[in-house]
This record gives structure tokens, sequence and C-alpha cells, in this order.
């Protein structure tokens, strides 16, 4: 699937600017940007329990979406996050 890398892309982006003097609004607008120019069906940011983002590209499928391997790459970004 071609929005697992894209997603991917978009964490690491997060994770390397989370030092970056900008708004968290002005964040989420570049990764919804992202989200578009590279034609990802979904994305979405949950924040504290909280959504602050949910895109899903215009005709895009319903269905639940099949995350496949790709909870290994966000657990170890998110252990990488906390040994930072």
């Amino acid at each position: 699937m071609i929005w697992i890398p894209t997603l991917l892309l978009a964490l690491a982006s997060v994770a390397a600017s989370a030092h970056a003097p900008t708004s968290s609004e002005a964040a989420l607008n570049t990764l919804v940007d992202g989200a578009k120019a590279s034609q990802s069906d979904t994305l979405m940011v949950v924040h504290d329990g909280k959504t602050l983002v949910d895109y899903r590209r215009p005709g895009a499928p319903t269905a639940p979406i099949d995350m496949m391997s790709a909870t290994k790459s966000l657990v170890g970004i998110g252990v990488g996050r906390m040994l930072t």
C-alpha cells in the first residue's frame, strides 16, 4: 500500500520538527498538505485522546485500513521519542 510510507514519512517529519519553532496548527496543516500531495487516503492525528486531524481524501474507501506491520514502525518511533 502506498499510504504506509507516506504515513511513516509524515510521522518522521513530525518527530524531526518537534523542536522547530512552529505553531501546532501550522504543523498540522503541513501534514494535511503532504497527505493531499501524496494522494494518501487517510490521515488522522490524535493527541491526548482528542482528534486533531481527520483527513479523508474525497473518494477514498470507507472500509477499515489494514495496518499490517506498520504498527512496528509506529512503536519504534514512540520508543525513540521517549529515549531522546
